[in-house]
């Protein structure tokens, strides 16, 4: 249909009586839908930004994403989601104008918009125009958007809502058209405005000169268009205006698309666009080695999901551990943080654990995401070579139930158990690693190493340490393989922290962070080493203590009350650093202390390394609810002579003592008592408050 104000340009004088008795009706009448040929719409449209008026709605059965697209006074536009090829487009045409007459001209009456549905194949990135048309405005003397005709005395038609392939108003890209219902005429024989039109069929015939205004119908025979259908919307009557086709749509909106009542305007039009997608970006990797995890050893799981729409959306995540538990008991350690870019945000909800399942539910803004980290204890008796394997789920995600998405999943083969180092100490000297019997004093190179500030992890049972003077690059050494790798250290992205001097260093008891220490201990800078965590290898951290913790720079973290503990001349200094603690306490022993080097082992007992002695100190009685106090600390005990050491971290895993089953807590994880398996140590060790 040709837009009345270029259509009327063409036609004289003479002519414009009878026109105006047969253009009463505002759109395309038919009940039917129009797929043959369409005929050019032309309309002014005005320059508008794309998806100015697209908001969020709730999708329908069988849909994932939705979105409506209300009247903006210009063309708007959409661009297909990535992976999408199908849309579910919903068109609502416009109401025409009310009469301009008084309330008592009551065949004044205006069409309603038609509705149109319809599937459209498209491919992911493909830019669509949507129209969608204003209401007829009452005794307009101008087109309304979208197609809505004028009159000289009447009302304005409604404008069409549409779906193009390109530009608007081209016949050739029109996809699918809702067309608008004909505006009321001001009295007899003083006709309305067409509504805007779509299809092939034209301005319907008029039986009654003091009829209303037709209701709008619509075209469906665009390219790629399949399951189509129109209804004609309500014509004008005298008893009232015509209501909008389509009202049963679950995703109508009241108001949408009906005639103008007396003298008001017509509803605007609506369109609404839903698709099957992933709203949701989901990952989950495991951290273990390419030879699989250790059977005794902890098993990490990270899982991430990132809000790929444009509008917040709630995720519901759930990791079934069905699979693993038999092989593995779940450690209760779930976390969650939202990141938006490499900004933590405050607020995360926590996760759940029910019925062997890992569960999270929140709300992500547009870009942001979740990080969820949580850990199995493989059994130490577990058969080498099971695969551990779980996948995590969530709906309108790439990881929806039953997924053959491989980011879902992991599979993580069991390997035999490491090797366990009871009264073992790792230390580095000339840029060798050695292995340092506790028992004994003896020292065994087991490999090189770039590293000359260690730490020990209990996490991955790897040494990671930093190179004195050039701690930019981190290295972890594997002393089951005598293999060491390197990564960068990168700086922070937020507060633009780098790397440390590298005198010294620790890791934390989660074996998650590594500490660089240097200025005697006081300056203190934090590397993540967690291999699951989004900020693998960034210094997360850089602060300074009140004063000086270490003679010798190096630290470590008493294993049962938690403090970072380092020797100064005859004091034990101690601080709770990772409770957020900076002011240093001094416990004095009356005993020199000064030492390069400092570890403890499983139950709390203090080595240093001065030069070539090696000493111990029995800390095992300290609990986080009472630190030792120095009245209480005996004398340091000589152990034997001991090569000098430029730094050294302590390797002791807490071992099962006793065969019974952990519902009596036999096991260390659960408090249980522990024993060192190394002959020549002196204690049998009961950890957690039994006797010695």
């Amino acid at each position: 249909m040709v837009g009345l104000g270029a259509w009327f340009a063409g036609v004289s004088m003479r002519r414009l009586p009878r026109l105006l008795r047969i253009l009463v009706s505002g759109a395309l009448v038919a009940s039917s839908a129009s797929t043959g040929t369409l005929a050019a719409v032309t309309w002014a449209s005005a320059a508008q930004p794309g998806d100015r008026a697209l908001t969020p709605c709730t999708p329908t059965t069988g849909f994932d994403l939705c979105r409506r697209i209300t009247f903006s006074g210009g063309d708007q536009t959409f661009t297909v989601p990535a992976g999408v090829t199908s849309l579910d487009v919903r068109l609502w045409g416009a109401g025409g104008g009310g009469h301009a007459g008084t309330a008592s001209d009551a065949w004044n009456s205006a069409g309603g918009g038609g509705y149109t549905t319809g599937r459209v194949a498209v491919t992911p990135g493909q830019l669509l125009t949507v129209t969608v048309g204003r209401g007829g405005v009452a005794k307009s003397t101008a087109a309304t958007y979208g197609g809505g005709g004028t009159s000289l005395f009447g009302a304005s038609g409604g404008g069409m809502s549409a779906l193009w392939s390109g530009s608007a108003g081209t016949a050739a890209n029109a996809l699918l058209i809702a067309g608008g219902g004909g505006g009321a005429p001001a009295a007899s024989r003083q006709a309305g405005g067409s509504g805007g039109g779509g299809g092939a069929c034209g301005p319907g015939t008029v039986p009654d000169t003091d009829s209303g205004g037709g209701g709008g119908s619509g075209y469906i025979g665009g390219a790629g268009v399949s399951n189509g259908a129109t209804t004609a919307g309500g014509a004008g009557t005298q008893s009232g205006p015509g209501a909008s086709a389509g009202k049963t749509d679950p995703l109508y909106t009241a108001k949408i698309g009906d005639g103008g009542a007396s003298t008001a305007s017509g509803g605007n039009g609506e369109a609404v666009i839903q698709w099957v997608g992933d709203r949701i970006l989901v990952s989950k990797t495991a951290g273990a080695g390419p030879s699989g995890v250790n059977a005794g050893s902890a098993l990490t799981y990270q899982v991430t999901a990132v809000n790929a729409d444009t509008v917040a959306a709630t995720v519901n995540l759930s990791d079934d551990l069905s699979g693993v538990l038999g092989n593995a008991t779940y450690n209760n350690d779930a976390s969650a943080a939202l990141w938006t870019g490499t900004t933590s945000n405050t607020g995360a909800a926590q996760p759940t654990y029910a019925a062997s399942k890992v569960s999270w539910s929140g709300t992500l803004n547009p870009g942001q995401r979740v990080v969820l980290v949580y850990s199995v204890a493989v059994n130490r008796s577990a058969p080498v070579g099971t695969a551990l394997t779980n996948q995590v789920s969530a709906a309108a995600s790439n990881c929806r139930q039953g997924s053959a998405d491989t980011a879902c999943t992991t599979s993580t083969k069991i390997a035999s158990p490491a090797a366990t180092c009871d009264g073992i100490a790792y230390v580095v000297n000339g840029g060798s690693m050695y292995a340092l019997n506790l028992a004994t004093g003896v020292q065994t190179r087991i490999g090189a190493t770039s590293a000359s500030s260690i730490g020990y992890s209990r996490l991955t049972g790897t040494v990671w340490g930093v190179k004195s003077g050039t701690a930019g690059t981190l290295y972890e050494y594997n002393p089951t393989t005598n293999r060491e790798t390197s990564v960068p250290v990168k700086t922070n992205p937020v507060t633009g922290a780098s790397n440390g001097a590298g005198e010294a260093g620790t890791v934390s008891l989660d074996g998650r962070l590594y500490y660089d220490l240097s200025n005697f201990g006081k300056d203190v800078t934090v590397i993540d080493i967690d291999r699951s965590s989004p900020l693998f290898a960034t210094v997360v951290s850089k602060f300074s203590l009140n004063d000086w913790l270490a003679w010798g720079d190096d630290a470590d973290f008493h294993p049962v009350d938690g403090y970072l503990c380092g020797t100064y001349d005859t004091d034990i200094r101690r601080i709770d650093i990772t409770r957020g603690g900076r002011t240093i306490e001094k416990v004095s022993t009356g005993t020199v202390l000064r030492s390069g080097s400092v570890l403890f082992d499983s139950v709390g007992d203090l080595y240093t390394i001065a030069g070539s002695d090696l000493y111990e100190v029995d800390l095992s009685a300290s609990r986080p609810d009472r630190p030792i106090p120095g009245a209480e600390i005996p004398a340091q005990r000589k152990v034997t002579p001991s090569a000098v050491a430029t730094d050294a971290a302590g390797c002791l895993k807490a071992q099962n003592y006793g065969d019974a089953p952990d519902t009596y807590k036999t096991l260390a994880a659960s408090g249980g008592p522990v024993h060192d398996t190394v002959a020549g140590l002196r204690w049998v060790r009961r950890s957690r408050g039994c006797s010695r």
